[in-house]
């Protein structure tokens, strides 16, 4: 009875910490890939609204994707007086048809790799 016990408890502890540790990206990942992503248009880019419509696994496990919604101040790409990056050009797009500093929902797809997600800045998270 007391072997039994304690195998039953060693699968239960290990099922505990396998579930602890999904290695899921989170939504504070998702954040940041969309904040460096604006800022490789933009470098003082800001997100003033961040939020997350949805998020499941992909491709039997080996994409995470998170839907995501999001509002964004991008002083540079909105200044008239300078010439824009193609970035910039296509972001004031997105802007100018969703509303001031609105931006279309959005899906972000994190890869499973060896390391880590990588999501779409190329980053491992």
């Amino acid at each position: 009875m007391k072997i039994r016990n304690a195998l039953l408890y060693g699968l239960l502890s290990s099922a505990v910490l396998l579930t602890g540790c999904s290695g899921e990206p989170s939504a504070g990942d998702a954040r940041q890939v969309v904040l460096n992503t604006l800022q490789n248009a933009d470098k003082e880019a800001e997100l003033t609204d961040f939020t997350v419509v949805d998020s499941y696994l992909h491709e039997n496990g080996r994409a995470y994707i998170y839907e995501v919604e999001f509002q964004a101040e991008l002083p540079r790409c909105m200044n008239l007086t300078i010439m824009p990056s193609q970035e910039c050009v296509m972001l004031r797009m997105a802007m100018f048809t969703n509303g001031p500093g609105k931006m279309p929902s959005i899906k972000l797809k994190f890869v499973k790799t060896d390391n880590g997600w990588r999501g779409e800045d190329g980053e491992i998270y």
